[in-house]
């Protein structure tokens, strides 16, 4: 399964619920279930979090509902996994904490990538947050590594 962004605490949350179904998980630049508790705790809030909150959800769909359910019970497992994140801070718009909040992205990210044994944590050296359209091969040899690994 592949996930970017909020498609990211999806894939998970499934992968939770249905483990004997899932091969491996691809995670792009994704949400975490911490992000929003973790990112408040900064100490000024940003100007502009338009990276840093949580995407729009599609209607009916719930960043808080998905991750509620994922801080109970965190994804963990033994298939491949492969998390892509993106090298680019976005901008900052006079953000204080934009640093910060980079650091603790990476922190996050970091995280997804040591719940599984056979996980492999990649930076896309060239994009921001749509890493699929800013370097769509990545993502392509992360799907083919995870089909390999499993």
């Amino acid at each position: 399964m592949v996930g970017h962004s909020m498609g990211g605490l999806i894939v998970s949350l499934y992968a939770v619920k249905h483990s004997a179904d899932i091969s491996g998980l691809v995670l792009v630049d994704s949400s975490h279930e911490d992000q929003r508790r973790k990112f408040a705790a900064l100490t000024e809030p940003p100007i502009s979090a338009a990276t840093d909150a949580p995407p729009a959800a599609p209607v009916g769909l719930s960043f808080t509902a998905f991750a509620d359910a994922l801080r109970e019970k965190p994804w963990r497992g033994t298939v491949p996994v492969v998390v892509l994140t993106r090298s680019r801070q976005e901008a900052t718009n006079g953000d204080p904490n934009a640093e910060a909040r980079y650091a603790l992205w990476m922190e996050l990210q970091r995280d997804l990538a040591n719940r599984s044994p056979k996980s492999e944590h990649i930076v896309a050296k060239n994009s921001g947050h749509v890493i699929q359209v800013d370097e769509p091969q990545l993502v392509i040899d992360a799907v083919r590594r995870v089909l390999e690994m499993h």
